[in-house]
């Protein structure tokens, strides 16, 4: 009889493709910043003169990588958190006002992702565009905020709420019996 190893990346559960997907925004529109504003200070020293349009540009991806990263970190449960209360009060109702807490984060993210998605709307009515980059819309500004805000909601739900729901069930049942 032969004993196999076992491989334990196999062990570890699989996460969807779109896990990390907040990483990759903020590394290519970072990169394309970089590019960008080295490409603006370079032609305005060494040529004397500048693109209008690469800092509205610049400012764009800033509140894009701002959002994204927001995302990211309600995702790795690194996110600010009052955790003061766990260690004051009581080892049963903790875990309770923790809860509590993030349910309020996350209400309070969707609150703030339709107020955004309104104001972005009526940019969009407006057609209002930038003074110095007349192609760019200006509600393309207010869309990270919307997607980063329900992105924020919906990890703090994956990575906080359903799993605070399924021990506070858990320990239920195992008190019932």
């Amino acid at each position: 009889m032969e004993i196999q190893e076992v491989d334990q990346n196999q062990l570890k559960p699989k996460q969807p493709r779109f896990a990390n997907i907040e990483i990759y925004v903020i590394v290519v529109i970072f990169m394309f910043m970089m590019i960008a504003l080295f490409v603006q200070v370079a032609s305005r020293f060494v040529f004397s003169d500048s693109y209008a349009w690469i800092e509205p540009m610049a400012r764009l991806g800033f509140i894009w990588i701002t959002f994204a990263g927001v995302s990211l970190a309600a995702g790795k449960s690194m996110h600010l958190r009052v955790s003061l209360i766990n260690s004051i009060a009581p080892k049963k109702i903790g875990p309770f006002f923790l809860f509590v807490g993030d349910l309020i984060a996350v209400i309070f993210g969707f609150y703030m992702a339709y107020h955004v998605y309104n104001n972005m709307i009526f940019l969009m009515g407006n057609n209002t565009v930038y003074t110095a980059v007349r192609w760019l819309p200006k509600w393309i500004m207010y869309l990270p905020g919307v997607i980063g805000l329900i992105g924020f909601s919906l990890r703090l739900i994956e990575t906080s709420i359903y799993p605070s729901l399924k021990v506070f069930f858990r320990k239920k049942r195992f008190n019932d019996k």
